[in-house]
């Protein structure tokens, strides 16, 4: 599957996202899982040239990325300063890595903030990781 050049928007509740997919150019966000319910597992993902963050888990949201070729990169291409590649918004929501990847690994080359980071009193070391 491959996405280019649109409102990505959100990921409906308790979806598993299995084949390759290719996220890009996106006028917002990549992926992002809004609200308790929402919970996205991303296998073999790529995020690259989106507006904003590539991924965000807001509002209790949660997002697992998994596999060897999953990667976040490029995004934030109009340099919003508070945009990430992995963001998390509000302390119950999460971004979990898992299989052999880590953060470092996988988000690369942001033109906002950072690779990595939360925001609403969100705690991007326990949020984010392995």
């Amino acid at each position: 599957m491959h996405r280019s050049g649109m409102e990505c928007g959100d990921i409906p509740p308790l979806v598993t996202l299995n084949d390759i997919i290719i996220i890009e150019q996106c006028g917002e966000i990549g992926v992002v899982a809004g609200g308790s319910l929402a919970f996205a597992r991303c296998t073999n993902i790529i995020v690259r040239r989106c507006e904003r963050s590539g991924v965000l888990a807001s509002r209790g949201g949660s997002i697992i990325i998994d596999e060897t070729d999953s990667f976040i990169h490029e995004n934030c291409t109009e340099g919003n300063s508070d945009k990430y590649e992995l963001a998390v918004e509000y302390p119950s929501s999460k971004v979990q890595i898992i299989s052999q990847l880590t953060k470092e690994f996988i988000s690369k080359r942001s033109k906002g903030s950072g690779n990595w980071g939360a925001t609403s009193d969100a705690d991007v070391v326990n949020q984010i990781g392995n």
